[in-house]
């Protein structure tokens, strides 16, 4: 009983955070284009204009994210629920990961809401979605070799697709 209370609390305080935060139109006459490649085998496209529903739910995501990880499952729940409603869209950001891991990542957590990307983010731009990463240094054990590699670590990330870096200096208070 626990612990199917944990999930009902969790689910209850994730699907806010996922609406607000994925929610890209509602009932709005001011949606931004999109032309997507989706990984579902039977439609190859899908664009703004195919939208049918009144209401839409954008969720921008890639496979090594881990809050994405967490979050995709109960999306994948809310369309099991409402997907006769709201029309939900998964946008997945090329870049860290590639198109073949957002195929293999969808099919391991078997979701089957509309699913797809842009080889160049072009929708991610349009919606001015940026995707950025922090960075510590300077741990007192820290070696400058270790620092490099964070930094070059960075800079790798930087080359595909990250947007921007943050670099914290860690300092011992006195």
């Amino acid at each position: 009983m626990k612990m199917k209370m944990n999930s009902l609390y969790k689910l209850i305080f994730v699907f806010p955070i996922i609406l607000i935060l994925s929610i890209a139109c509602i009932n709005s006459n001011n949606a931004i284009n999109f032309d997507l490649s989706l990984y579902q085998p039977n439609i190859n496209t899908f664009q703004t204009k195919d939208i049918t529903k009144d209401a839409y739910i954008l969720n921008f995501w890639f496979p090594s994210c881990g809050p994405c990880a967490k979050e995709l499952p109960h999306i994948e729940k809310l369309n099991n629920e409402f997907g006769n409603e709201i029309e939900i869209i998964g946008i997945q950001m090329i870049g860290i990961d590639n198109i073949n891991d957002g195929l293999k990542f969808a099919q391991k957590l078997n979701l089957s809401y509309k699913l797809g990307y842009n080889p160049d983010n072009s929708t991610i731009k349009k919606y001015k979605m940026y995707v950025g990463t922090n960075y510590m240094l300077g741990f007192p054990d820290e070696t400058r070799k270790e620092v490099e590699e964070t930094i070059n670590f960075a800079k790798r990330m930087k080359e595909n697709g990250l947007d921007h870096s943050n670099f914290y200096l860690l300092m011992p208070v006195p």
